[in-house]
């Protein structure tokens, strides 16, 4: 099996793929660390987004997997203990430095794998700040697998479309990914329903964690299985797979990118 991993790569094996073509693409996981509840561990949002990245980038020719980056925008969840949070300004910045570092040795094509809510506004400031500077490149941000699960898996679950912060698909995931550090006597079912029903219509309640929750997870945790986790793992991970496939045949380009 080919390596996958960036920092696991020799640098003439590098040197070699990047002139010849067979390394053409970056996949780049974030994720966080932070609470989420007593009956998940605080880097779960890494562990997810690293797995779902890692089959990916298997499933996928010239695709190369830079180091998770662990830590993210957490100041909405830094209520219980014990989140590591950046700025969104740090955020910005670090993303903007890791793909240019990137494009310096002629890397155009970049899949950001996200697995943490807060870290979306920073990424999408930070690529486009990229893309404005570098017309050539192509950037694709999956913002969370929350919204493949909450659109074609939502029947699935019992309570809230499965969604929540420690909720009933992303403790599913992680009874799939690692069930070892998954204890469901902790289990709990908290729903915030004064802020769903404030927030119809596009509207946004900015809340922090402990307003919303007395154990820092939201959803229904106790209803979560690992057969529910690997549904939905399975099918986004060949979602983005025939994503990227499709991509590869244009060589990237799209619509009138394809005339220039």
């Amino acid at each position: 099996m080919r390596e996958l991993y960036l920092n696991k790569l020799r640098m003439d094996l590098l040197e070699k793929g990047i002139q010849d073509g067979s390394i053409d693409k970056v996949l780049i996981p974030f994720g966080s660390c932070e609470a989420h509840g007593a009956h998940l561990p605080l880097g779960t949002d890494t562990f997810i987004a690293t797995e779902i990245a890692e089959k990916v980038a298997a499933g996928t020719n010239g695709t190369i997997l830079a180091p998770p980056v662990p830590f993210g925008t957490s100041i909405n969840y830094n209520q219980y203990p014990l989140s590591l949070t950046l700025s969104f300004e740090t955020t910005i910045k670090l993303t903007e430095d890791i793909l240019s570092s990137f494009i310096q040795y002629g890397l155009k094509k970049f899949i950001i794998i996200n697995g943490h809510d807060g870290n979306i506004p920073a990424l999408e400031i930070a690529a486009r700040n990229i893309k404005h500077k570098y017309k050539e490149i192509t950037i694709l941000i999956v913002p969370g697998w929350w919204f493949y699960s909450r659109t074609l898996l939502k029947e699935q679950y019992q309570t809230w479309d499965g969604r929540g912060h420690g909720g009933e698909a992303e403790t599913s995931l992680m009874l799939e990914i690692n069930p070892d550090l998954v204890n469901l006597k902790k289990a709990d079912c908290q729903i915030h329903k004064d802020v769903i029903e404030f927030s119809q219509h596009g509207i946004m309640v900015i809340w922090d964690i402990s307003e919303v929750t007395a154990t820092g997870s939201t959803g229904d945790s106790t209803s979560a299985t690992q057969e529910k986790g690997k549904k939905l793992l399975d099918g986004f991970v060949n979602y983005l797979i025939e994503l990227i496939e499709k991509l590869d045949k244009n060589n990237w380009n799209y619509d009138f990118k394809k005339d220039n």
